[in-house]
């Protein structure tokens, strides 16, 4: 099996009863064991970890980040399932539009909030371009990255960043002391690393940073497990020139953001 970034070497791991793949170059984890039925109806209106309704800080706090940072004004909360941010953001004047896999989720966001604010991935206006695009807890869902990327940078500004979180593969097992485990999950089917990401988004002449969200050995735990993602990062995907100057100088102060909730 051929890496699906760059198209090297892999070898075989076991993992969750899943055979993954590893690429030897760009430390890229997969899986092709997945039911595509399960992939394309997310999570539906369960929309995250937190429950129907829940989640949704860490989109809001990467948007007022990309506001302070680079004045940015037109969002794409791609992948938001059913959060309360876009509901937030509409109710502070950002100019914000929402998508989600989940047809039951884009059905109730449109009745909720009008038909131009709220699509499926598939759906979005061909000339929409955003600002910011963000991804919480979206990439480790896409089972052919090449693609999804493809949409992510068509929707894009010349000079938007797209930005969300994601674990990264640490290396060795698959299967992490976390419970329940960050690839268990049935969706989850790729596993980045921050050499993986940056292959991918070079193509596009992207750099990426990266973030870890909370400090190692914080006494802020998780929300509903109690327990510490030391694999979390937060991802930047910016130009090589000015952003990426302003995102080294935040990177320099402190590789920590203080995003500790869903």
């Amino acid at each position: 099996m051929r890496c699906q970034i760059c198209d090297g070497d892999t070898t075989e791991m076991m993992g969750y009863g899943k055979l993954f793949h590893r690429c030897s170059s760009c430390g890229y984890v997969f899986t092709m064991n997945y039911d595509e039925t399960v992939l394309s109806r997310g999570m539906g209106m369960e929309g995250s970890w937190s429950g129907p309704g829940g989640g949704g800080y860490r989109e809001y706090c990467i948007v007022k980040i990309l506001q302070q940072l680079f004045g940015l004004e037109k969002f794409l909360l791609f992948g938001t399932g059913n959060t309360g941010t876009l509901s937030r953001l509409l109710s502070e004047g950002v100019d914000v539009i929402g998508s989600d896999i989940s047809q039951d989720v884009v059905d109730f966001k449109k009745a909720a909030h009008g038909r131009e604010r709220f699509y499926r991935p598939d759906a979005l206006p061909a000339d929409a371009r955003f600002d910011g695009i963000i991804a919480v807890e979206v990439i480790e869902h896409f089972s052919k990255p090449m693609e999804s990327f493809k949409i992510l940078f068509e929707h894009l500004a010349p000079s938007g960043v797209i930005a969300g979180t994601t674990d990264f593969y640490p290396g060795g097992p698959v299967e992490d002391e976390i419970s329940p485990g960050y690839m268990s999950p049935k969706g989850h089917v790729a596993y980045w690393s921050l050499s993986s990401l940056a292959r991918i988004v070079a193509t596009y002449g992207k750099g990426v940073t990266a973030f870890e969200m909370v400090r190692p050995g914080s006494i802020i735990p998780d929300e509903q497990f109690g327990k510490l993602w030391s694999n979390k990062r937060v991802f930047f995907i910016h130009d090589r020139e000015e952003q990426q100057r302003i995102f080294c100088d935040l990177y320099n102060d402190s590789d920590v953001l203080d995003i500790n909730m869903p």
